[in-house]
């Protein structure tokens, strides 16, 4: 078990739709508020740099097995960059899921990642959320 990334799954109890728009306008508040106080409206005009040093992107896909979204965070910081990645996936007839990934991808290939902290409250940004089992690592 890698203890130098920070993971959580959570099943939303909601559809993908609805989980979805959830998942978006919670980033969207994170990113915009402070600490991060990054410019939100670059993203919605198309560009991916929100800020120096930092880019959002995200992608989506649908298909006969299911559907998924992701949002990738990455920010430049000495040493490294901190990658935040949150995925909602539903395949079939299983619930929808939301997994956020946090770690660090240092510059030198021969440095050790930094550990991530865990966030404050991570469920609390899913009103509606319930652990996935085995979902740490």
């Amino acid at each position: 078990m890698d203890t130098r990334r920070y993971r959580i799954v959570v099943t939303s109890g909601l559809d993908y739709v609805s989980t979805g728009a959830q998942v978006d306008a919670r980033l969207r508040d994170w990113l915009r508020e402070p600490p991060k106080n990054y410019d939100i409206q670059a993203f919605a005009e198309g560009r991916n740099e929100i800020a120096r040093g930092v880019t959002l992107d995200h992608d989506s896909a649908t298909g006969t097995g299911g559907a998924y979204g992701r949002w990738r965070l990455r920010e430049t910081a000495p040493g490294g960059t901190w990658q935040t990645t949150l995925v909602i996936r539903q395949t079939e007839s299983r619930p929808t899921r939301v997994q956020l990934d946090v770690e660090h991808l240092p510059d030198d290939p021969d440095t050790l990642p930094a550990p991530a902290k865990t966030p404050a409250s991570p469920q609390a940004c899913w009103t509606s959320s319930r652990p996935a089992t085995g979902s740490r690592t």
